[in-house]
């Protein structure tokens, strides 16, 4: 019986592999990112005082779980005074902790516009980051387009988001 479900996994595996395969030419080539229907005048750059690739990933780490409505657990980490991220705080002070879709895809832009800036070379969130927010909103940075992985998990948010409508 463990064989046979090890073999059925293998299959099922290979099938959907088979599904995501495509030439480099064409992965997110043209992929567009979703836009927030509704602009808030609050977001700003100036919320965005990151300064490196730590406090970066943070902030967006923070965003994103809001966003998935685990605020219970950046409470825990606040009443351990794990939560020093001024950025997120002054976000959190501006907008609350409920964040929704429009607000939380506008941070993000903002947030990658700031990060574009701190240096000559191009900062990105962490890879994980950049998983999640392409699962959870179907955003997708510039580094992902040629990722067959992250290209395919904001593919799919598109293709669920357009089944909503």
């Amino acid at each position: 019986m463990k064989y046979k479900a090890i073999t059925l996994l293998a299959i099922c595996g290979l099938l959907l592999s088979s599904n995501l395969v495509r030439s480099q030419d064409d992965l997110c080539e043209d992929y567009v990112n979703p836009r927030p229907e509704r602009r808030n005048r609050d977001v700003s750059r100036r919320l965005f005082d990151f300064n490196n690739l730590h406090t970066y990933n943070t902030c967006l780490d923070h965003i994103i779980l809001s966003y998935e409505g685990r605020n219970r657990y950046l409470r825990v980490l606040e009443d351990e005074g794990k939560f020093k991220d001024s950025c997120i705080e002054e976000i959190f002070d501006t907008f609350g902790t409920d964040l929704d879709r429009d607000l939380v895809l506008e941070l993000l832009e903002v947030a990658d516009d700031r990060a574009q800036t701190l240096s000559v070379d191009e900062v990105y969130p962490g890879y994980g980051i950049r998983r999640r927010i392409a699962l959870q909103l179907g955003y997708l940075y510039e580094i992902d387009r040629n990722d067959e992985q992250v290209c395919s998990l904001a593919e799919n948010y598109r293709d669920r988001d357009r089944d909503r409508d």
